[in-house]
């Protein structure tokens, strides 16, 4: 719906906006990421005890100290997880943006496809380049989860 929201209804509205398919896209995929991701942050310092907020007061420090040296740090590892999977999750939905006519790589499988006669190929193709994509951030994912639980020890 953002997709269709931003490419096709806000040219609607007579205010003189008409974006491009790729600035239409991205911009889609910001709004729909910036949501979850925000959600995922206050979920995360929200999952921070209570008492790490009162203790940083009683030091007697300031709300970007506090959260810079006390709250983030305890947050991230709360975040991390569900960011990642997150995101590995919005690079499969970029397949969505073909639907304004955005050529992303799904599309061009299917383009290559087309002109090639051969589609195995071609999305084997498209399958081991988001395989790459995907695990490479689980493998990132693994790595900044080890190195938050190894700090907490």
């Amino acid at each position: 719906m953002i997709i269709f929201m931003v490419y096709f209804a806000l040219p609607m509205l007579e205010i003189g906006i008409n974006f491009s398919k790729s600035f239409s896209a991205v911009m889609a995929l910001s709004i729909y990421a910036g949501a979850y991701l925000g959600e995922i942050v206050r979920g995360g310092i929200q999952s921070v005890p209570k008492g790490q907020f009162e203790a940083a007061d009683a030091l007697g420090l300031t709300y970007a100290q506090k959260f810079q040296h006390i709250i983030v740090p305890q947050a991230l590892k709360f975040i991390i997880p569900p960011g990642i999977g997150f995101f590995i999750a919005l690079i499969k939905d970029s397949s969505l943006v073909s639907v304004i006519g955005y050529i992303d790589l799904t599309k061009a499988g299917k383009v290559v496809s087309n002109l090639t006669y051969n589609p195995i190929a071609s999305f084997l193709v498209v399958a081991a380049v988001y395989f790459v994509l995907c695990f490479g951030l689980s493998k990132a994912s693994y790595y900044f989860e080890s190195k938050f639980l190894q700090s907490d020890t």
